[in-house]
């Protein structure tokens, strides 16, 4: 395995965006799931390039996160030519929410688990390749996002030409979020609920946390209000709250005890891991266990965050996904 290392108005919304230039422009679709289980938010940056899908993390917990004005990755994305594509997994966002998410949080357990959302992703792939006449395309998975990516890329790996895996968790040691939803060390609460509900500035809290020992100026307060915004417009009936599915908690859960929920050597697909420097999240050692990854890159990007999207070394985020995407698998 070759290992590289290195420092280096959409936001929910409407039909048919902002045109961009010639054949590339915004769109949103509804996709029904099979089973009549619901319906799935699809967004698309539209573009006659490869098609390149987007896995949301859980906070900000919807495709929006993507799109955010004045730094849209699948804008940036559809004008390199690249047909862009992000979704709301199921629980979040414009997408179904489960009936436990109407009622009260304590009348029924944790939904939304990694299971159910790899089945979305699955469902929103083959829409794709279908709608594109398409054998694979690229798969880009953030935070929580990224352990659905990785997983997909596991169970159908002739689909996926390019991984990336940004601020990516896996299994390690993280007593400081697991200890909130424990009874005993190790022990998940027995009473968790359905979701939560909380503002988006709560949601977004840890954001805040991995920027205080860096410079004020890595990220400014309007970005850093439109995400909060984007966010809170993914559940406006909600407002000034949001609720979360509480089943992906449960997952990440054993991620931060170390006990990964996927095996990281069965990934085959060519991977690029990257990270900030200071992002708290992410699995420092995940590239090492990648080692049976035909390609594994590693980035890390210095005096960024987990919210590296957002921030000051945006550009060397962007600059190195396409940089990974554009190379040969």
């Amino acid at each position: 395995m070759k290992t590289r290392r290195a420092a280096l108005k959409s936001i929910m919304a409407g039909a048919v965006g902002i045109t961009m230039s010639g054949r590339s422009y915004a769109q949103t679709t509804q996709l029904s799931v099979p089973g009549g289980a619901g319906r799935l938010n699809i967004l698309r940056h539209v573009a006659d390039g490869p098609p390149v899908l987007l896995v949301h993390p859980y906070s900000p917990g919807t495709a929006a996160a993507f799109d955010i004005p004045g730094l849209s990755w699948m804008r940036h994305l559809a004008a390199r030519g690249r047909d862009a594509w992000a979704f709301d997994l199921m629980g979040f966002g414009a997408s179904t929410r489960p009936a436990a998410m109407e009622g009260p949080p304590s009348a029924a357990p944790p939904v939304a688990r990694a299971s159910e959302g790899l089945k979305d992703l699955d469902s929103v792939a083959s829409h794709i390749l279908a709608v594109r006449g398409a054998a694979s395309l690229d798969l880009i998975g953030w935070s929580f996002g990224s352990v659905l990516a990785a997983m997909y890329a596991i169970e159908k790996p002739e689909r996926i030409r390019h991984l990336v895996l940004l601020g990516s968790m896996h299994g390690f040691d993280l007593p400081f979020m697991a200890e909130m939803f424990e009874e005993a060390p190790g022990v998940l609460k027995h009473d968790l609920p359905a979701y939560r509900s909380v503002t988006p500035a709560v949601a977004l809290a840890h954001w805040e946390l991995m920027r205080r020992s860096l410079p004020a100026d890595i990220v400014s307060r309007g970005i850093v209000a439109a995400v909060q915004e984007a966010l809170q417009a993914s559940d406006p009936s909600r407002a000034p709250n949001v609720r979360q599915p509480m089943g992906p908690l449960v997952d990440l859960h054993a991620i931060w005890r170390g006990h990964p929920i996927y095996d990281a050597a069965a990934v085959t697909t060519a991977t690029l891991v990257v990270r900030g420097d200071h992002d708290l999240f992410a699995d420092k050692g995940l590239a090492a266990k990648l080692t049976n990854a035909r390609r594994c890159d590693e980035i890390v990007i210095p005096e960024s965050t987990h919210w590296v999207l957002f921030e000051r070394q945006r550009p060397k985020l962007i600059a190195a996904v396409d940089e990974f995407l554009a190379a040969s698998a």
